[in-house]
């Protein structure tokens, strides 16, 4: 496992996501058959395959064009994306069972997106800013190509755009990590990397291995040899730094560690636990796996595979890697209508983040056109084979009655449907309105906090369910809401007794849709 996924923050992130899958399989197989159920209990593929799932399955199989007659509206598949579908028929060439292949692809894409959901909550730049001054998160660092410098936290010193301080160069004194450790990229921009902290140290050498190397000078000279285990230190928002010994950034960590300017950072607060379930990309993880509406992730749906695909391309986005962001978003786009949002969140980073616009990075902007490039082509296959392009779009409103409105009245719809009527829908109406209303909350959140990209990306796509007829699938959306996840893990990891509240709330509502799911009941 360790050679697999290096990392101990990304094994126990992939390893959370893998245990609640198979704590929900063994729950639909065993522990559901205490609920009262009329008839024989049905076998665990035909269990999993609704709604949806179903949907997918007869896609894979026929196409949209063909199967047996009088089961489905043939005008409402355009509905369905094509990416899932297609990655099913591939699976299936190994897998003969297309229900089996769908289950197989939410279990594989699952480690991949707790792995990225992880990096991105520990990235300093995802810290909410209102934590970053009281837990010691790193600065924000500007591109290297503005010719701009950042201070060193505690030290009171500056980090030219290598990441090292000038008198590091001479072969002085200290290169200073919060959790992270300075790494280069080949546009020399200052980037932050996970720290695996002293697990790949050799305590012959000093060295970390994969961290850097250290000067020329100081390898001559032995001056690092036989002190990892010394430079240890806890620092920063997400765990162990490191800091070489008799530095004065280790003088000002004995002292009591100061921010730029001065401000004690370690005042009248404690600092982040050196424990992995203590990591805000822990709590993430954890957050999305026991949401209530997870067992969307685990079942034969596309949103698994969507994340396995945005999450990395939103990562990929952060650290300037533009061509690769781009490429994986295009294959987002092809699995869900979301990547047209993910698309317009992935121009704005371009536009207000430190490695676009900001690093006159304008050769790698022709790359955002790529995910636009996946829906054209797909509204062209549409317009070959009905003459329309948008129908796509026209089957929702066939298929599922979703008219565009004004927002009130979609909300008055759902209201009334929720509270006013009493239907086999009410319970699912209620979900709906509870999930808008946390959507409403994160887009507040993400304007207050100034983050454009995050803000474009979850308002984009709140303003297109609250002006349908009314709330539809709400509830299953938030798992693409990552900002959502990421400001949970942060908040968690500061605030235990959220976590406790959290998890008393989601396991139970979980739960239950896992079990009404399982029994074919709508769930969202």
């Amino acid at each position: 496992m360790k050679r697999l996924i290096p990392r101990r923050a990304d094994r126990t992130a992939a390893g959370a996501w893998l245990t609640a899958a198979l704590a929900v399989a063994w729950f639909s197989i065993v522990a559901i058959r205490v609920i009262p159920h009329d008839g024989p209990w049905p076998d665990y593929l035909t269990r999993w395959n609704r709604w949806d799932a179903d949907r997918f399955w007869w896609l894979a199989t026929y196409g949209y064009s063909g199967g047996p007659p009088d089961v489905y509206d043939p005008e409402s598949w355009p509905a369905f994306f094509p990416g899932y579908p297609l990655v099913i028929r591939f699976v299936g060439l190994v897998v003969s069972d297309y229900r089996a292949a769908g289950l197989l692809i939410s279990l594989l894409a699952g480690p991949v997106v707790a792995i990225a959901l992880s990096r991105l909550t520990d990235l300093p730049t995802s810290t909410p800013t209102f934590l970053r001054h009281r837990i010691g998160a790193p600065p924000s660092r500007t591109s290297a190509l503005d010719g701009s410098s950042e201070r060193a936290p505690g030290s009171g010193r500056t980090r030219d755009h290598a990441g090292k301080h000038p008198s590091d160069r001479a072969g002085g004194a200290t290169e200073r990590t919060s959790g992270f450790v300075a790494g280069r990229d080949r546009d020399h921009a200052a980037e932050w990397i996970p720290d695996r902290g002293a697990e790949h140290a050799s305590s012959g050498s000093g060295r970390a291995s994969g961290f850097g190397a250290e000067s020329a000078a100081e390898r001559a000279s032995g001056g690092v040899s036989g002190r990892v285990g010394e430079r240890t230190a806890e620092f920063g928002a997400v765990g162990v730094g490191t800091e070489r010994p008799g530095s004065a950034g280790a003088a000002e960590r004995r002292r009591g560690a100061t921010a730029p300017g001065g401000a004690d950072l370690d005042a009248g607060t404690e600092e982040r636990p050196e424990a992995w379930w203590g990591r805000p990309g822990f709590l993430a993880v954890l957050a999305i796996i026991t949401s209530p509406c997870a067992v969307f992730l685990f079942a034969a749906y596309s949103e698994a595979l969507f994340l396995a695909l945005a999450l990395p391309a939103w990562l990929l986005a952060k650290k300037g890697r533009w061509e690769y962001a781009a490429l994986l978003a295009a294959a987002a786009s092809v699995v869900r209508i979301t990547g047209l949002f993910l698309a317009l969140a992935m121009i704005v980073e371009f536009l207000v983040g430190p490695h676009g616009r900001k690093a006159r990075n304008w050769r790698k902007a022709p790359f955002l056109i790529a995910p636009f490039v996946s829906i054209a082509a797909y509204m062209g296959y549409l317009w070959y084979e009905t003459g329309d392009m948008m129908a796509w779009q026209h089957a929702q409103e066939k298929g599922w009655n979703r008219q565009t409105v004004m927002p009130w009245e979609s909300f008055k719809t759902t209201w009334v449907n929720a509270f006013q009527i009493q239907s086999e829908w009410t319970n699912a109406f209620r979900v709906e309105i509870a999930a808008a209303a946390v959507g409403v909350l994160l887009v507040a959140w993400l304007l207050h906090q100034r983050q454009w990209p995050e803000f474009v990306y979850v308002a984009t796509q709140l303003a297109a369910f609250m002006t349908s007829s009314f709330y539809l699938s709400i509830g299953r959306a938030t798992l693409l809401w990552f900002p959502l996840w990421i400001v949970l893990g942060h908040l968690m990891s500061r605030h235990r007794w959220l976590l406790a509240v959290y998890l008393s709330i989601s396991l139970p509502l979980m739960v239950a849709f896992t079990a009404s799911f399982t029994q074919g009941q709508w769930t969202g």
